[in-house]
């Protein structure tokens, strides 16, 4: 249903018509989505986890790179230099 919900919100016009910051809000969802997805792998798999590994370690690498996406972005914003 998470999923269902992204896609249905994803085309620029339900974008303005949600506003930026509830679209934002909406979509950070994919984050329960993917935890969601691999804890019923899990479930799913209950006796051999092994085929379930690089499926979260793709994730996590994904996850990583957002994240130091994110910090280097918050480190160089210009609003942040010091003016000379």
């Amino acid at each position: 249903m998470i999923l269902v919900a992204l896609a249905a919100t994803s085309p620029l016009a339900m974008v303005r018509r949600l506003g930026g910051k509830r679209w934002q809000r909406l979509h950070r969802l994919v984050y329960v989505a993917v935890a969601l997805a691999v804890l019923h792998f899990g479930w799913a798999q209950k006796k051999d986890l092994a085929p379930m590994l690089p499926f979260v370690g793709a994730i996590l690498a994904v996850l990583g790179l957002r994240l130091a996406a994110r910090q280097r972005h918050q480190t160089v914003r210009p609003s942040d230099r010091p003016t000379v």
